[in-house]
């Protein structure tokens, strides 16, 4: 008995100290595996941060690139005169607020370049053409000019000497890809957008953000005292950071990482993700401080020492009593998990008594069954709310296509006249349209439309669009005339500056002659059935919509048997890909030229098949509209009238 009293100490020791290995053991790989579990945290963190806030930026970008890129494809299809360029620039810089000023330099012209631009709150005009300005030496006019393509200059402070940072995006205006410099469109972007949305990313404590040009150097910093005035080559050679300027050169090449990095100044430790701004040539990196890895491993350290120095001494004279006291309230506890998990949301929780970790995490689930159920119910109001608001789209979307024609074959039947068309809007509802019908027993009418914008003011102004033209049409107005009338109509009263570009035509099917007008569109395409591929010549007509009182140049063409008559709207050249290509008017030429003697209906199921084999999954980006007319034969007859 003596010898067992003796022997229950270094006993009780031995488990101890063999308790005590165990621990910090486990301890030790614990340790080690949180660490690696941060870190990769941090980096998914990190990249997640840098993404999501590239993607912010490219979203404000790329919205710049399609308006500039817009207005210079109007201005090539449709050149206009100063006061005309003035108004539309105006209208363009009051309706997307990300542009700060809107330019057009026109070669070969006098040196007026019309500068719409904001000012104390409101738009001012100016011609940038007056006095000294040498606008040609410039990289916003001499860049697109010597290599005829968009893009975007290095960053810059305004002209009127503030601290403001600009960036400017700039198109040049050719007849065709490849053809005659016609001048230059720019877009300035005021950058001040740009330091706000830095600074709200929340990278922790002392985490920050900076963004490089392509050339590397700081666009946007916490320390102001760098941006604009140094790079990451000189800040780096400065403080003796050689691995800074790796990074840097990494960055400008446009590509992606998450690194360790050191703190210029200072030289703590920290992580770095950086990504590239797409179609910007800048830079974005999210700096994430180490220590916010070593603070809370040491702090999981010093939890796990207290918490195991505690266990030993209480261990062996309290176990059975802790046992029982923690193992009756969790098995419960577990049984009403059990009964959540099931979906039994009003399952009976166990008391919560005293304030142990069981009490509080008892308290923690009846927090969390309160909250599933308020998420629930929530949930379910936002999906009452989102199923009627997508069957209303959804409606709205049969209606828009039932006001187009959905029967191609005519009655009665007119075998030498082969037409199809589709439209598939980018939304559920969109602003293209397409029309067809027989003005008398031998004049067939075709029109395409492309209403700028999307969405239901986009739907709204296409219904009224194309029920002006068949009003107008069936009046007896020629196709020139009746876009002069559609245009006066349009512009009363529109506030919100969207406007029409429409290609209709007059086909005479005794005589393949056809009379036609243009606004603002793309010209169709004409295969030969004797061989070649032309494109409708270009007539004068402006923008639909946007300004009264304007005519509409009339056109002729003939078309003889077997030729086919190719119109779509600029969804289809436009179509992008997921490198941000475009399908181009080159491709529309090439498919249509294999698809020679097709009928309609098969033409453009091939040309959508190719539309869709390009963007290989890239979101549609515009709506597509296509329309397709064979003639068979010239009818003779008088079998119809």
């Amino acid at each position: 008995m003596l010898h067992r009293l003796k022997l229950a100490p270094r006993l009780a020791v031995l488990v101890c100290l063999g308790t005590g290995a165990i621990l910090a053991t486990v301890a030790y790989f614990d340790y080690r595996e949180v660490q690696d579990v941060l870190r990769e945290e941090l980096e998914r963190r990190a990249r997640n941060v840098a993404d999501a806030t590239a993607r912010a930026m490219e979203v404000v970008t790329s919205e710049v690139r399609k308006i500039v890129a817009q207005t210079a494809i109007s201005l090539r299809s449709n050149p206009l005169p100063v006061d005309r360029i003035y108004r539309l620039l105006d209208a363009t810089v009051r309706e997307h607020k990300e542009i700060y000023g809107t330019a057009v330099a026109l070669a070969g012209v006098a040196p007026v370049i019309p500068y719409v631009y904001r000012e104390d709150g409101g738009i001012a005009h100016r011609d940038l053409g007056a006095g000294d300005y040498a606008f040609e030496t410039l990289d916003w006019y001499a860049l697109p000019r010597e290599l005829g393509a968009p893009v975007w200059t290095e960053p810059y402070y305004d002209e009127g000497g503030g601290d403001t940072i600009m960036v400017t995006y700039a198109v040049p205006i050719v007849e065709e890809p490849g053809g005659r410099f016609q001048g230059v469109v720019t877009g300035d972007v005021a950058l001040g957008w740009l330091r706000d949305l830095l600074a709200s990313v929340d990278l922790g404590d002392g985490g920050y953000a900076f963004l490089l040009s392509r050339n590397g150097t700081l666009i946007s910093h916490p320390d102001p005292s760098v941006v604009m005035r140094e790079s990451i080559f000189s800040v780096a050679e400065k403080y003796g950071r050689p691995e800074a300027r790796h990074v840097g050169q990494s960055m400008i090449r446009g590509e992606r990482g998450f690194v360790q990095y050191t703190a210029l100044r200072g030289g703590e430790p920290t992580w770095l993700a950086y990504t590239p701004v797409e179609g910007t040539g800048w830079s974005l990196a999210a700096v994430f401080r180490q220590r916010q890895i070593t603070s809370k491993l040491v702090m999981l350290s010093r939890v796990q020492i207290l918490t195991s120095a505690a266990g030993l001494l209480g261990m062996i004279a309290v176990v059975l009593a802790i046992a029982y006291s923690i193992s009756k309230p969790i098995r419960a506890l577990d049984e009403a998990a059990q009964a959540l998990a099931g979906g039994d949301l009003d399952a009976p929780l166990p008391a919560a008594r005293g304030r142990d970790e069981v009490a509080q995490l008892t308290r923690s689930f009846g927090n969390m069954q309160r909250d599933l159920r308020r998420r629930i119910a929530e949930l379910a109001e936002v999906s009452a709310a989102k199923a009627r608001i997508e069957g209303d789209l959804a409606t709205a979307r049969r209606i828009q296509l039932d006001l187009l024609p959905s029967r191609f074959v005519f009655d009665p039947p007119r075998p030498a006249v082969d037409i199809h068309a589709v439209v598939e809007p980018a939304r559920a509802i969109g602003g293209d349209f397409y029309d067809f019908f027989f003005i008398d027993a031998r004049r067939l009418f075709a029109a395409v439309g492309d209403v700028s914008g999307k969405g239901v003011p986009a739907a709204l102004f296409m219904a009224l669009s194309k029920a002006y033209l068949k009003a107008f049409v069936k009046h007896g107005h020629g196709p020139d005339e009746a876009l002069t009338h559609i245009n006066d109509e349009l512009a009363i009263e529109n506030d919100e500056g969207l406007f029409l570009t429409a290609f209709c035509a007059s086909i005479d099917i005794e005589t393949g002659a056809c009379s036609y007008a243009c606004g603002g569109h793309a010209p169709p395409f004409i295969v030969r059935a004797a061989g070649g591929i032309e494109t409708v010549p270009a007539v004068k007509g402006p923008l639909i919509g946007l300004d009264g009182g304007r005519c509409f140049a009339a056109g002729e063409f003939r078309l003889a048997p077997g030729d086919l008559l190719f119109a779509s709207s600029d969804g289809v050249s436009e179509a992008q890909n997921t490198e941000k290509a475009l399908f181009g008017e080159e491709r529309i030429a090439r498919a249509l030229d294999r698809l020679r003697g097709a009928a309609a209906a098969d033409v453009l199921a091939a040309m959508w098949r190719e539309i869709e084999a390009f963007t290989a999954g890239a979101p549609q980006s515009d709506d597509i509209t296509m329309l397709a007319l064979r003639l068979q034969a010239l009818e003779r007859s008088a079998a119809f009238r």
